[in-house]
Parts: structure tokens; sequence; C-alpha cells
């Protein structure tokens, strides 16, 4: 957003402050919980990873 766009709304005054203020809250909201997710997605992945030994010293091309 640039700052023409802010001031903008800015002297639209205070209902339409909160209207984006509440807007960007929510969409903050939701990329929390993709954080989150991500974060459970990769350690669930590290873990498995992990577990398999086998893939270590093999390229992937050479495994069975």
């Amino acid at each position: 957003m640039k700052r023409e766009d802010i001031l903008a709304i800015y002297t639209a005054g205070p209902e339409v402050v909160i209207k984006l203020i509440n807007s960007l809250t929510a969409i903050i909201a939701k990329l929390e919980e993709q954080v989150t997710e991500l974060k459970e997605r990769v350690k669930t992945l590290e873990n498995r990873q992990s577990k398999n030994t086998r893939n270590r010293s093999k390229l992937p091309s050479t495994e069975g």
C-alpha cells in the first residue's frame, strides 16, 4: 500500500481506518494459522527423515 493510499484512508475517517485495521488483523490471524500448520508439517517431515537413516548415505537415484 502506498503512502497516498494510507493518507486517503486516514482522511476518509475513523470508520474506514477501523475497517482497514480489522481487515489486516484478520489477514494476520490467517497467516499465523498457516505458519503454525507449516511449522508442524516441517517438524513431521524432519522427524520422518531422521527416522529413515537409509536415505542419508545414498543418492535418491540409487535407492530401490
